[in-house]
Parts: C-alpha cells; structure tokens; sequence
C-alpha cells in the first residue's frame, strides 16, 4: 500500500518541484561539506542512478537517489517480484554510481 502511494505522490508532483528538490539537496550537500561517495570513490548526487545489492537477495537493482544523509543513500527502485515501487536505504559504500 505505501508503494502505491509513494508512487501517486511521485506522479503528481509537478516536475518544477522536482528539480527544486534535487537542485536544494544537491547545494545543501555542497554548504555542509557533506560528500557521499560510491563503492569506487564515485560522487554520488541527487538524482544519480545507482546500482546496488537488495537487502537480503543476491540480485543487483538499478534504483534513483532520492536523497542523501551524512551515512545512507536513498533510493527508489522496483521490486523484482511484483514491480512494485519502493525505497530502500544503504550505506554510501554499498552502491555504484552509473556513470
């Protein structure tokens, strides 16, 4: 049910709000001196697409940053089984940024 939600929220936000969204999260990163870096030493930015081990599973999922914290990437994806949306948290280290 939150993924259905998550998903209408996402649909109905106007694109302007967006790229206000990423480009605020992007400068306040910037002013913090906050930098998230991938598995290889990779920027990872609002916005980036991201590779990444599913928590419990052995598969690799392709999924959008959404946010970042001091320690965690944010990032929304599909589930395999069902394509349901969803976001999941892992630590700087444990995604690839796609380049």
């Amino acid at each position: 049910m939150r993924s259905k939600i998550f998903q209408k929220i996402l649909d109905e936000t106007p694109k302007e709000v967006e790229v206000f969204v990423n480009n605020y999260a992007n400068s306040l990163l910037k002013t913090n001196n906050m930098e998230a870096k991938d598995f290889f030493g990779n920027k990872i930015e609002v916005g980036d697409t991201v590779v990444f081990m599913q928590k419990g599973y052995r598969n690799l999922v392709m999924g959008q940053v959404i946010s970042i914290t001091p320690k965690m990437v944010n990032i929304a994806h599909k589930l395999h089984q069902n394509g349901l949306g969803m976001t999941t948290r892992q630590e700087h280290s444990q995604v690839i940024v796609k380049k």
